[in-house]
């Protein structure tokens, strides 16, 4: 299973990504917005964990990505970190 963590907090994405590859997924990892979305639009993920808090709401942006999963006949999964 291949994992995108889009999370500006360093520590945060190098715990998470740590702890998932040791698991045996494959992670990338993104420090901000904008970088997680070009990743996810022209990479091919199974899971994306979003940083709710990510600067203006920037998490919002990903829905094309599940619009774009969707038509590929692919089931996009998400799960959005942090406080709220």
């Amino acid at each position: 299973m291949k994992i995108l963590i889009v999370e500006d907090e360093k520590k945060t994405g190098e715990y998470l990504t740590k702890g998932l590859t040791e698991a045996g997924f494959v992670v990338d990892l993104a420090d901000n917005g904008l970088n997680g979305y070009h990743l996810a639009m022209t990479g091919d993920y199974d899971l994306l964990i979003l940083d709710i808090m990510l600067a203006g709401r920037e998490w919002l942006g990903y829905c094309p990505y599940a619009a774009h999963r969707q038509q590929r006949h692919a089931n996009p999964s998400s799960y959005r970190a942090g406080h709220h």
